[in-house]
């Protein structure tokens, strides 16, 4: 959570399948979303980076900031876009839950309305949760039935 006149803590994830990932070129829109949503604040800055695909659960760098933010360590989530911190849906719902209980906002600079903050307890999160649960049922199901094959 924010607090004002504090050092509030930026967990800015990135990943990529390939190559490095060039953070500092979102460094001045972070910062400028991070003002025009909380006013003027001190900021400390800790990066977190995977050279992993989206749907790998075992990312050490995302691990590891999922911690930090269930730790307390992190008070605002930063992001380029929401698929880098995951393209699984299940595992994206999880990470939006730690943060929205933790009261750790998610930016995601792709986003334009609400200066790219996800919604809390709304209905996007209520459908994210819905969904990620039904495409578990639907593996469980189809497991039981010799039709998914998991590697």
């Amino acid at each position: 959570m924010v607090i004002a006149g504090r050092v509030n803590r930026i967990g800015f994830y990135g990943r990529s399948n390939q190559g490095e990932w060039e953070y500092a070129r979102y460094l001045d829109e972070a910062l400028r979303r991070l003002k025009k949503i909380y006013g003027v604040q001190k900021w400390k800055l800790e990066v977190f980076f995977d050279k992993a695909s989206g749907i790998d659960p075992d990312r050490k760098e995302f691990n590891r900031l999922r911690l930090s933010v269930q730790e307390g360590k992190i008070d605002v989530v930063v992001t380029a876009r929401a698929e880098m911190l995951s393209r699984d849906v299940e595992q994206f719902a999880e990470f939006k839950q730690i943060c929205e209980s933790a009261q750790v906002d998610i930016i995601c600079l792709s986003e334009e309305e609400n200066g790219g903050r996800l919604p809390k307890a709304s209905l996007y999160s209520e459908l994210i949760r819905r969904v990620a649960e039904q495409v578990k049922q639907d593996e469980e199901k189809n497991e039981e039935n010799s039709l998914y094959i998991r590697k």
